[in-house]
């Protein structure tokens, strides 16, 4: 039974600490009625050497009327290189 209660712990430990990784958040507000004005966001990354997962969630409502809406995403790396 002591076997089965530190694995158990050793499997927790390993589920909880894989939950600390840092997270950011960034949102911006747009205007509601129409998607033609442009927004940006900007996010740096002080930690060049990690990778990192980039999510992009849109949030809308019935009022959008576009079938289509275009994004650009563009990133320039520490050696200023730039990638679109």
């Amino acid at each position: 039974m002591g076997i089965v209660k530190h694995i158990f712990i050793a499997a927790m430990a390993t589920v909880l600490t894989g939950c600390l990784a840092p997270q950011n958040a960034l949102m911006v507000n747009v205007d509601t009625h129409s998607w033609h004005t442009s927004e940006s966001v900007v996010f740096e990354n002080l930690d060049s050497l990690a990778m990192r997962d980039l999510n992009i969630a849109l949030r809308y409502n019935c009022r959008l009327k576009e079938c289509l809406l275009p994004l650009k995403i563009a990133v320039t790396t520490p050696d200023a290189r730039y990638f679109e």
